[in-house]
């Protein structure tokens, strides 16, 4: 079994995925994005649209997923345009890490996301994915709150996660990450 972070962007993956993998393989899909495909987030969008990215991130999510007891953060839209749900529900444990608008835009205002630029949008779209992040939750973290990221461990025990770190997994999932270089745009 996999868990899987969720969340608006700005709601604390990348910060709880970075706690997390001192103890578990743990995984940032952004950032194994960038790393697979040499290009920064905003630079794919820019580049090749949202369409193309959704592609590579649902095959480098894929890859990832073949993997058993690892611990992914996804993107903020990763969630909500992967094609297939039940699968994703079947196989993972999802926890939506949850933030109020007004505290994820105060978060994400000065950064190159390219969803965040306007706010009107942003706003639009916040309110259009939390449905889905709720819907699809297991389990839900309020990430404004003192020593969150807690909360999460607090979580992987009731389920019995045992996705300790583990140094060959590592290699064998970036062995799988070089690979897509070869591939990827």
């Amino acid at each position: 079994m996999n868990v899987i972070l969720t969340g608006f962007m700005g709601a604390g993956k990348s910060t709880a995925i970075e706690f997390l993998s001192t103890l578990y393989n743990s995984y940032d899909l952004d950032e194994t994005i960038e790393k697979a495909t040499n290009f920064k987030i905003s630079e794919i969008f820019k580049i090749k649209g949202e369409k193309i990215f959704r592609e590579i991130e649902k095959d480098i999510f894929d890859k990832l997923l073949d993997f058993n007891n690892i611990i992914i953060s996804t993107g903020g839209g990763t969630i909500t345009y992967y094609p297939d749900l039940k699968k994703l529900k079947n196989n993972c444990k999802i926890i939506f890490l949850y933030s109020s608008f007004e505290v994820l835009l105060d978060r994400v205002k000065n950064t190159d996301r390219p969803l965040a630029k306007d706010i009107k949008k942003f706003e639009d779209l916040y309110f259009e994915r939390l449905p889905i992040y709720l819907a699809n939750a297991d389990f839900m973290v309020y990430s404004n709150e003192k020593d969150w990221h807690y909360k999460i461990i607090k979580y992987l025990k009731i389920i019995g996660f045992n996705g300790k770190k583990d140094i060959e997994k590592d290699k064998k999932i970036n062995q799988v990450i070089e690979n897509i270089k070869k591939n990827v745009l």
